[in-house]
């Protein structure tokens, strides 16, 4: 059984002799040394294996919130500059 790739996609459009190819799906540009590496989650045979929800325990954050990735980010790059200058 072979990996499937950008390569054995339907979604991709095979690259030009000069060019890149184009995944019509994700809607971005595969390089042809990179098509048969990059593979993305539609290919598999199955659903993710995601961590069980436990409702019963407290939520640290409401379930309708998302989440502010920007802030935490921020913060990690404070707190490493500070570990650097330590």
């Amino acid at each position: 059984m072979t990996q499937s790739s950008c390569q054995s996609c339907v979604h991709c459009t095979p690259p030009a002799p000069t060019g890149t190819g184009w995944c019509r799906l994700r809607r971005l540009s595969v390089h042809p040394e990179l098509a048969s590496q990059v593979f993305c989650q539609h290919w598999t045979s199955r659903p993710p294996s995601l961590p069980e929800l436990n409702l019963s325990e407290s939520v640290l954050v409401p379930l309708e919130r998302q989440l502010d990735f920007c802030d935490s980010m921020q913060n990690s790059d404070q707190e490493s500059e500070f570990t650097v200058l330590l």
